[in-house]
């Protein structure tokens, strides 16, 4: 018996090593060494001195990345590239652990056994190619880091549900997830909705006690494994800040910053019809659909490309469905004469199994649906002790997807799409079950593998639109940003000009890192600008804005300073790259005459 489970064993530790490697290098081959953005500047400022009042990084420290990114730069010696290791690392993790945490999620669906063996693999391949994942676990953020904790934590508590398990196993998957949990607020905080999962295994417990009081015990262990594991990393980390009571303060500092000020959030962003509509079309769809956004090849003319390959695609999509059901009719004189020539308790159970194909979440019956649905496919499938009751499965899947889900939409920033992450992996493994489903569904017997010919080109070509833009996508991450031409030029300008003082917003932190000799000031509100502009006008002799200064001034309703500016130099790139700064203009002011027109002294 122990031999044939180390027989069992061996096969899936080597899969799950060779799926690691495989991500690992090549995620590690593109990883990025440059910062582009505010937040990647933070976490490479926080390799260097970490100071979280300086927002090296920002609010609550990202111990755990940081601590990791440490490690790999004693090897590396570059804190950029250190980082983008970490996220490299990350993604070959979650890449295996989302294989084996799909294969236990697959174990006792209304699915073939050759769905149910393949499935495991087409998430690999997604989670792959996607350019979410993909680029995501090149650079140096927290993202992919949070994401490998929460793919872990995913798994960890879907196996605390099955039926096999015993009471003691559950107990210890129980604490592995909230231990899990715990140090996943300290990878990526805005990750805790993640944590409404850990109400599954408690539950289990709790229904298998037979007292009230043993529920409330395991509650009570669960919480304190959680609040020690968040100690674990909290504790130290206030210490850096002076203590706890100042560390909170600045943490209640930067939150009301987040959601009243720059967070992107819904109390900030105007209209919820607007932004709902773009969450679903531009984050859903786009994003998570095709990880790409219709104008993010604008500035050199691939877009054209990119929405001509999404929209073929869907037309393939509706045709297909089109013609499948227009089809419906095709071999119905056979299917009629096998319903004829059955017995009534044979005819019982063909109900049975049709209505358990309708359900993929349903437990197969056993072998003989498989059989009756599975005809072309030749496959026989089993419920095993791992099976998982239906209503147990729904719930899961709720409570992962929509705390998130709501809090992706009124909390987070919804221009950017890598907020979205844990809802794109849901989103995945959608496609895939929808997927065998359907083709349960439709692919009865041999005369119907048209239609499954169809289906498995309709998801090659799929593959194939994320393959091409990941690849675009690398290709231009590996290139210079807008911010870093901003940083060029304003460069060159001061090396030419003089002294110049440059007005902009979150591109300031990349020249914290390139340019620290330059005079940059942060700002969007007009009246600190003419405090600031009074102060530098002696000693400057430019004075320079880029265009989400001006933009802010012009929601201020402020007097304008279009008609004394003159733009030096503008430049555009992927916009999924960074969905708020891909589009940089720079000007220069005529200080002096704007003085004089406002009769200013």
């Amino acid at each position: 018996m122990v031999s044939g489970l180390r027989n069992q064993v061996r096969p899936a530790i080597g899969k799950l090593i060779l799926i690691f490697l495989i991500v690992f290098v090549i995620r590690a081959v593109f990883a990025v060494s440059r910062v582009a953005s505010w937040d990647e500047a933070d976490f490479a400022l926080g390799l260097v001195t970490y100071d979280i009042f300086h927002m090296q990084p920002h609010f609550p420290g990202y111990p755990v990345l940081i601590a990791l990114g440490r490690m790999l730069n004693v090897l590396v010696d570059h804190e950029v590239y250190a980082l983008s290791l970490v996220s490299a690392l990350a993604g070959g993790v979650t890449t295996a652990a989302a294989y084996a945490w799909m294969t236990r999620f697959l174990s006792g669906m209304n699915l073939t056994a050759r769905m149910k063996r393949w499935g495991p693999w087409l998430l690999v391949l997604l989670l792959t190619v996607h350019p979410v994942f993909a680029l995501s676990q090149i650079q140096p953020m927290s993202d992919a880091l949070g994401l490998c904790f929460v793919v872990l934590l995913f798994g960890c508590t879907w196996r605390s549900l099955e039926s096999g398990r015993t009471q003691r196993e559950r107990w210890g998957l129980y604490v592995l997830a909230c231990v899990l949990a715990g140090l996943l607020v300290g990878v990526r905080i805005s990750y805790f909705p993640v944590g409404f999962l850990l109400l599954m295994p408690w539950w289990m417990s709790f229904a298998r006690q037979r007292t009230w009081w043993k529920g409330i015990c395991a509650a009570g262990i669960g919480l304190l494994t959680l609040i020690a594991s968040i100690a674990l990393w909290l504790l130290p980390t206030a210490q850096t800040e002076g203590g706890l009571q100042p560390y909170l303060a600045l943490g209640a500092s930067f939150t009301e910053g987040h959601f009243q000020e720059w967070g992107g959030t819904a109390a900030t962003s105007g209209s919820l019809a607007e932004r709902a509509l773009h969450w679903l079309i531009e984050q859903g769809w786009w994003a998570g659909g095709f990880g790409t956004y219709p104008d993010a090849f604008a500035s050199y003319g691939l877009h054209g490309w990119s929405v001509a390959a999404v929209g073929i695609w869907t037309a393939l999509l509706i045709g297909f469905v089109i013609f499948a059901v227009v089809w419906k009719g095709h071999n119905r004189h056979a299917h009629s004469s096998a319903r004829h020539a059955t017995t009534a308790q044979d005819a019982g159970l063909a109900d049975l199994n049709e209505t358990n194909r309708m359900m993929p979440f349903s437990p197969s019956v056993d072998g003989e649906s498989d059989v009756m649905a599975g005809g072309a496919h030749g496959n026989e499938t089993h419920a095993g002790s791992d099976a998982v009751p239906f209503w147990l499965r729904a719930s899961y899947v709720a409570l992962a997807v929509v705390p998130y889900g709501l809090w992706s939409f009124f909390g987070q920033n919804a221009a950017k799409w890598r907020h979205n992450l844990p809802l794109y992996v849901w989103l995945m493994v959608g496609v895939i079950v929808i997927g065998f489903t359907v083709y349960r569904r439709w692919v009865r017997s041999p005369a119907d593998r048209g239609r499954g010919g169809m289906l498995k080109g309709l998801f090659a070509a799929y593959v194939i639109v994320l393959l091409m833009h990941t690849a675009v996508h690398y290709v231009d991450i590996s290139n210079d940003q807008p911010v870093h031409r901003l940083v060029e030029q304003v460069q060159q300008l001061e090396a030419t000009e003089g002294p110049l003082v440059l007005y902009t917003w979150e591109e300031k932190r990349v020249f914290d890192v390139y340019a620290p000799e330059i005079t940059v000031v942060r700002l969007l509100q007009f009246e600190r600008w003419t405090q600031s502009a009074a102060a530098y006008r002696p000693a400057v002799k430019q004075m320079l804005l880029t265009n989400k200064v001006l933009e802010g001034f012009n929601r201020q309703q402020v007097p304008s300073l279009q008609p004394y500016v003159t733009r030096i130099a503008s430049w555009r790139g992927n916009a999924f790259l960074d969905p708020v700064y891909h589009d940089i203009e720079l000007y220069a002011l005529d200080i002096e005459r704007y003085w004089r027109d406002q009769n200013w002294n």
